[in-house]
This record gives structure tokens, C-alpha cells and sequence, in this order.
């Protein structure tokens, strides 16, 4: 009977301390998630805001730079390498203000400090907004007022 009677003891024990670990402990958990190195919103990928700019001090960089520097695919090409037609699709068009629509030469003569944002279009985006203007883009570009 003894036998039985330890192990139950034993058993009880070890149910006991099993269910003390649920208990809150005396020292303070370290506050990892509400420091101040909080973690920073996550950036639109197809999108370049003039707070962006302004935050990484590029306000007297021209367009290119900036979008070279931000959202590098932006340059990136679309389609297939035909012909004579060696860009892969085309070049970069960039549409200032919902009206005129340039290449991408247009962004070396706007600084930072004069763009509002730059949208970069989906191919799909693109082609229903504009036709197919551009397999390469296109940037719609709105400047500062």
C-alpha cells in the first residue's frame, strides 16, 4: 500500500508543478514589441510619396535618381526581346499630372522637392487607363502645387 500511496504522491507532485509554470512570473517580461525602435509601416511598392522623399533628404536629387535609388524596378522592362525593339518592350513613360505623357528623360528635370508622388502601373493598370502606351510602365507622376 505504500507503493501506491508514493506514487500518488509522486503523481500529485508532478501535476503540481506542471501547472505552476502557467503562473506569472515576479520578474518583469522584457517589452521587445513597445520600444521605441518600433517597426516602420511598410512601404507601398508601387508608390513613391513626397514624405518618402523628403525623409531620405532627396529633395534636390532629379527623378531618375529617385526612383533609381527607391523603386529601381520601376526601370525594370516588360516583355520579350523582338526585332529591333532591343529595351525589351519599350521605354519608360512617365505621365506628368494625368495629362502629358513624356519618357522617362522627363524625370532628370524634376527635383524632389517638386513631386508629389510617383504611381507606377500594373501592365494590366496600365492598358485599361491608357491603351498600351508603354509595356515598360507607365510612372504617373503628380507634382507638388
Amino acid at each position: 500500500m505504500s507503493r501506491i500511496h508514493l506514487a500518488w504522491c509522486s503523481l500529485a507532485l508532478l501535476a503540481a508543478a506542471c501547472a505552476g509554470g502557467n503562473q506569472p512570473s515576479s520578474s518583469p517580461e522584457p517589452a521587445a514589441a513597445t520600444t521605441s525602435s518600433a517597426a516602420s509601416p511598410r512601404l507601398d511598392p508601387e508608390l513613391i510619396t513626397a514624405a518618402e522623399i523628403d525623409a531620405g533628404s532627396l529633395g534636390e536629387v532629379d527623378g531618375l535618381t529617385i526612383v533609381k535609388q527607391l523603386r529601381p524596378r520601376f526601370l525594370a522592362f516588360r516583355g520579350n526581346v523582338s526585332g529591333s525593339d532591343q529595351t525589351g518592350g519599350g521605354t519608360l513613360q512617365v505621365v506628368i499630372d494625368n495629362g502629358r505623357i513624356s519618357g522617362r528623360d522627363v524625370l532628370t528635370t524634376l527635383r524632389g522637392r517638386e513631386i508629389q508622388e510617383m504611381r507606377y502601373l500594373s501592365a494590366a493598370a496600365a492598358a485599361q487607363r491608357f491603351g498600351s502606351i508603354s509595356k515598360a510602365g507607365p510612372v504617373l507622376l503628380v507634382r507638388r502645387r
